[in-house]
C-alpha cells in the first residue's frame, strides 16, 4: 500500500509515496530498507524523510510547522497591517484604544449666526446648522450675519430744534446729531428752539405804541412812549407790536409820514407816497411768517383822513363794517 509523507524539498513543503509492499524480492521476498524512501533524498533512517527536517518543522498530524510561506519581517515574524486613519465610523481606526477620537469640529453660519458643532457622534457624522439672525444692533457683532458688522439703519432722533440720527461707530453707539438748542441771538431765527425768535435779546426790537386822539379821532403811532402820551393823545395799547430795530435780510424800513392835514400814516415807501418822511420807526418784514411774524392791516377813513393799523383781523372787520374804513391791504408784517 501507498501513503504520502511529507518531505522537504528545494522548493518548500512535498510529498513523496511510501510503500508498504515490495519493491524489489530479496531473499526472504521483502523489500530492502534501502528502497523505502523519497525519491531524491537521502533516507538513511527508511523513514522517507529528509534527515535535515528537525522535529519541530513536524506537527502531530506530520504536517511541517514553524516555517511560513508568508512575507516576515527578517525575524521570521508575520509584519502587523499599517495603522489606518481615523474617521467617523463607531471603529477604532488608527488602533489607539479610543473611537472616533480627535475628529474635527464643524463650522458653519457668518457674525453671530456661526455655531462650532462636534463633527461625529455616535459613529454618525454630524450636520452643522447655523444661528438664526437678528436684527442689528450697534454691538461691534453682525448680528444679522449677512458679513457686515453694524450695518443697520442709524436710529433716529430729535431735539427741540430738529430731526438727526444716531450714528454706530466702533460698536458705540454716537450722540444724536440733531442740532441743539443754542442761545438766542438778535437774527431772526429761534436759536433757542422754544418757538419764538430772538425773544429776550435786547434792544433786538422795537416796540410800538398806539394812541387815540379824542377830538379828531386820529389814531398814532410811535416808538416812543413819552410821545404816546402827549398832545392830546391817549394811550390805547402800549407795544401794540414790535418792529427790529436793525436791518436783517427779510426786512425793509418802515417809514412815519405826515400827511398836509396833519394826520400821519406809516408805511414802507420811503417817499411816504408824495407825503413829508419823518423818519424810520423801525424795520417790517416783507413776507408772511418770517421769524414767525403776522400781518399789519393798514385802513382809512376819509372822513376824516385816519390811517388806522391793527394785528387783528376781528378788528380790521369792525372797522371796515360799522366805523367807515376801507381797506388799503397789508402794510407788512410784524411781531
Amino acid at each position: 500500500m501507498r501513503s504520502a509523507i511529507p518531505v522537504r524539498t528545494a522548493g518548500g513543503l512535498g510529498l513523496a509515496l511510501a510503500c508498504a509492499c515490495a519493491i524489489g524480492t530479496g531473499t526472504d521476498g521483502v523489500g530492502s530498507a534501502a528502497s523505502i524512501g523519497s525519491a531524491g533524498n537521502d533516507d538513511t533512517e527508511g523513514t522517507g524523510v529528509d534527515p535535515s527536517a528537525s522535529s519541530a518543522d513536524l506537527d502531530e498530524s506530520g504536517s511541517f510547522s514553524g516555517g511560513s510561506n508568508s512575507a516576515t519581517s527578517g525575524g521570521g515574524e508575520t509584519d502587523d497591517p499599517p495603522p489606518g486613519t481615523e474617521v467617523c465610523n463607531g471603529i477604532d481606526d488608527d488602533g489607539d484604544g479610543q473611537i472616533d477620537e480627535d475628529l474635527p469640529m464643524l463650522t458653519c453660519g457668518v457674525g453671530s449666526c456661526e455655531v462650532s458643532v462636534p463633527s461625529c457622534m455616535g459613529g454618525a457624522p454630524q450636520p452643522c446648522t447655523p444661528a438664526l439672525p437678528g436684527g442689528e444692533v450697534c454691538n461691534g457683532l453682525d448680528d444679522d450675519c449677512n458679513g457686515t458688522v453694524d450695518d443697520g439703519a442709524p436710529q433716529a432722533c430729535s431735539t427741540a430744534c430738529g430731526s438727526g440720527v444716531i450714528a454706530c461707530a466702533g460698536g458705540v453707539e454716537q450722540p444724536c446729531d440733531a442740532p441743539q438748542p443754542q442761545s438766542e441771538a438778535c437774527n431772526l431765527d429761534d436759536d433757542d428752539c422754544d418757538g419764538s425768535y430772538d425773544e429776550g435779546v435786547n434792544g433786538c426790537r422795537v416796540g410800538v405804541h398806539r394812541s387815540l386822539s379824542p377830538s379828531t379821532g386820529e389814531h398814532f403811532y410811535t416808538t416812543d412812549i413819552g410821545e404816546a402820551q402827549c398832545c392830546g393823545f391817549d394811550l390805547e395799547s402800549a407795544n401794540f407790536y414790535y418792529l427790529y430795530s436793525g436791518p436783517h435780510p427779510g426786512l425793509t424800513a418802515f417809514h412815519r409820514c405826515l400827511t398836509g392835514s396833519g394826520f400821519h400814516f406809516y408805511t414802507q415807501s420811503a417817499t411816504c407816497e408824495g407825503t413829508t418822511l419823518e423818519g424810520v420807526m423801525g424795520y417790517i418784514a416783507t413776507a408772511a411768517g418770517t421769524a414767525g411774524s403776522v400781518p399789519l392791516y393798514r385802513l382809512y377813513r376819509a372822513a376824516n383822513g385816519d390811517h388806522f393799523y391793527t394785528t387783528s383781523a376781528a378788528e380790521r372787520d369792525n372797522a371796515i363794517n360799522t366805523l367807515g374804513y376801507v381797506a388799503e391791504g397789508v402794510a407788512g408784517y410784524v411781531w
